[in-house]
């Protein structure tokens, strides 16, 4: 009889091993898988910090004076060493950019700026993977402490010309301060483009020279390529737009703050026409001003359209009107008339008040730096 000889089977072995093959395979994939993930989700959360960080600068820089990036301190400008601010880049998901300056020079003439170095820390908020931290991304720039340097050529400067009527009252250059507050010395009277030009009694014009009718060139428009050769930012400051710790009337139902404080200097902003009231600063209005009475304003003027004063009214400091001219597809408004006894009087003390709250954190060309070291 044949007999069946007895062979071990291999079948089971090898399916096991296959299936452990596989199940390794399968594992060595989803930790692929996994990783690969968690490398995206890492790069985005680097790409959203830095923006974070920023956001948060630019944010910074525009409005340094922002109660809400110090709540329950004090603010201080130009601001202190190491003051660290908290902002809220966006309050849905959690994201802060921590900003903080560093004084990088400190001023010691009055010729010098201060200098800061400010860093921001951009702060991802918001849900990740289990396990991964939150992302961060520094970012730095060096900025300067500066305020606006606007060109005085006259104690009051048309664009679109001036007529006087009447020679009663005073339009001078001749700084009236004492001492002076800057080094260019006297200015003219009135300074105006060669046409329309200035139309009137030349009596009460006074400065050097009384009557400024050829550094603004032959038209309004020339008058308006020097002005923003000038560093004028018509198209920025007419929107209200760049102009630091402004007071906006709009925003408090038309009304100008209080002249209480004789040490207040605000700027203030004016959206359209508007007729003057007593007070001082750097006042901003985007159309046309009306003077009446005997209301008076220590600073600096800066109009969009034309002025009308009426009455015995005074400016003591600088003005320009105007300035539309820069603007296309805005009339430029007419020429400026002065009806009576009225004064603008230079005074280089009144518009460095003025413009002492127009100071801001400017960057310097070529210094923003990513992944600032931070300690």
């Amino acid at each position: 009889m044949l007999k069946l000889k007895c062979r071990p089977g291999f079948a089971i072995p090898t399916a096991m091993l296959a299936i452990a093959i596989i199940t390794i395979a399968l594992a060595a994939s989803f930790t692929l898988v996994s990783a690969e993930r968690r490398t995206v989700n890492d790069q985005q959360l680097q790409v959203r910090a830095l923006g974070i960080a920023q956001q948060g600068i630019e944010a910074y820089l525009r409005h340094p004076e922002n109660p809400a990036f110090r709540p329950g301190r004090t603010v201080n400008m130009p601001p202190l060493d190491s003051d660290t601010t908290w902002i809220p880049v966006n309050v849905a998901t959690g994201d802060t950019a921590i900003v903080i300056p560093r004084l990088y020079r400190v001023s010691t003439t009055t010729a010098a700026d201060t200098m800061y170095v400010i860093s921001s820390l951009g702060r991802q908020g918001g849900r990740t993977i289990q396990g991964t931290p939150p992302a961060v991304r520094t970012v730095a720039e060096i900025v300067t402490w500066t305020g606006a340097v606007l060109p005085l050529k006259a104690g009051w400067t048309s664009l679109t010309g001036l007529s006087k009527n009447g020679a009663a009252g005073t339009l001078s250059g001749n700084d009236a301060a004492a001492p002076v507050c800057t080094t260019i010395g006297n200015v003219a009277g009135v300074s105006v483009p060669l046409l329309p030009g200035y139309v009137g009694s030349q009596a009460p014009l006074q400065g050097h020279p009384p009557l400024d009718s050829s550094s603004l060139g032959l038209t309004p428009q020339s008058a308006a390529d020097s002005m923003a050769k000038s560093g004028v930012d018509w198209a920025e400051w007419s929107q209200g737009l760049n102009l630091p710790n402004v007071w906006r009337t709009s925003d408090h139902g038309g009304a100008f703050p209080s002249f209480t404080n004789p040490a207040y200097y605000p700027t203030v902003y004016v959206n359209g026409d508007v007729v003057m009231p007593t007070g001082r600063g750097m006042l901003v209005v985007s159309g046309n001003l009306t003077i009446n009475g005997s209301t008076s304003w220590d600073g600096f003027v800066l109009i969009g359209g034309g002025v009308t004063s009426n009455g015995n009214n005074t400016i003591n400091g600088a003005m320009i009107s105007g300035l539309n001219v820069m603007l296309t597809g805005i009339s430029p408004g007419p020429s400026s008339i002065g009806n009576g006894n009225k004064t603008v009087q230079f005074n280089s003390c009144e518009v460095k008040n003025a413009l002492a709250g127009s100071k801001v954190l400017v960057p310097r060309h070529g210094t923003w730096m990513d992944n600032w070291k931070t300690y």
